[in-house]
């Protein structure tokens, strides 16, 4: 079995673990009001971009898993 990208939410963002260690994040803000002064998203739309994000890099991992077989 190939090793997982792991989708980690934090207070303000969702991080996207690679198994090597390497880290993307994806910043949101809960608060309405203060989401155009930060220029973050609201907390679905985050989570959404992350999960879509986490699972075409899974993909890949797992392609390439498959090939080195």
């Amino acid at each position: 079995m190939s090793e997982r990208v792991r989708l980690i939410r934090h207070e303000e963002s969702y991080e996207v673990l690679f198994p090597d260690g390497t880290r993307t994040f994806f910043y949101f803000d809960d608060n309405a009001g203060r989401r155009s002064i930060t220029r973050r998203v609201a907390p679905e739309v985050a989570l959404q971009q992350a999960k879509e994000f986490a699972r075409t890099e899974q993909d890949k991992l797992d392609d390439q898993s498959n090939r080195d077989r």
